[in-house]
């Protein structure tokens, strides 16, 4: 019966340790905008957000460039658009996107 109650509490406290993920919530990149080149490139710049593991580039709804980095916080969008988006990710979750409205 000792043995048995044992193994219950190993068990239980290996289920703990191993089977609880921490939730992360990401926060929304802050993103600002420089033009550069007369017009031809947009700078997009915002701060490193806590725990991202990169972010998301997308240009009119399509996700064209991934940054594998947290702490690469600047794109240079050279394509025509009407709307660039940026999203921080960490694992399987993503942030909200901030909208750079082109047109």
């Amino acid at each position: 019966m000792k043995r048995i109650l044992g193994l219950s509490i190993a068990l239980a406290a290996l289920l703990v340790f191993v089977g609880c993920e921490e939730e992360i919530t990401l926060v929304t990149p802050d993103v600002t905008i420089q033009v550069l080149d007369n017009g031809a490139t947009l700078r997009l710049t915002w701060d490193e957000v806590t725990d991202a593991d990169g972010y998301y580039i997308y240009r009119d709804g399509v996700l064209v460039d991934t940054i594998d980095e947290a702490t690469t916080t600047t794109y240079d969008a050279d394509e025509p658009a009407q709307l660039y988006e940026v999203s921080a990710f960490a694992g399987e979750d993503e942030s909200a996107t901030d909208q750079i409205d082109c047109e």
